[in-house]
């Protein structure tokens, strides 16, 4: 009757009394985790289940915005995906896109370089700016 809990909870929970026993082991040969058995077995202190509930609140959060971040990225990959699909079905080169992109962006980089060079280029875009 000694080895039984104050308020007999392992009649209600079936394996309760394992885990209990296996906590109590863990503590004493692993002298870092004094308060493993605290976390098997119940408490009836307030202040206790309350630092419990706001430290599962914690990981709650911080698994939930990693399951977010998760599908944010896999939905990411999807689309890029049927992105990629699309265009291979439309006959596109991947190679040819990247070099359109890139030509672009180099023809911008030039014609903006040479209007700003030309003091009569800068003031017609100005000009130009100014009516639209």
């Amino acid at each position: 009757m000694s080895d039984t809990p104050h308020f007999g909870f392992g009649k209600f929970v079936p394996g309760f009394d394992f885990l209990q026993s296996l906590a109590k082991g863990a503590s004493s040969s692993i002298p870092q985790l004094p308060n493993l058995s605290n976390w098997v077995a119940p408490t009836l202190s307030v202040e206790e289940l309350e630092k419990r509930i706001d430290e599962l609140k914690a990981v709650q959060f911080w698994l939930e915005q990693n399951s977010r971040a998760l599908t944010a990225t896999v939905q990411a990959l999807e689309v890029q995906k049927m992105t990629l699909a699309t265009l291979k079905g439309m006959n596109f080169s991947m190679a040819d896109v990247a070099n359109a992109f890139q030509l672009r962006t180099a023809d911008a980089m030039m014609g903006a370089t040479h209007k700003a060079a030309d003091p009569a280029g800068a003031a017609d875009a100005a000009r130009q700016a100014a009516r639209t």
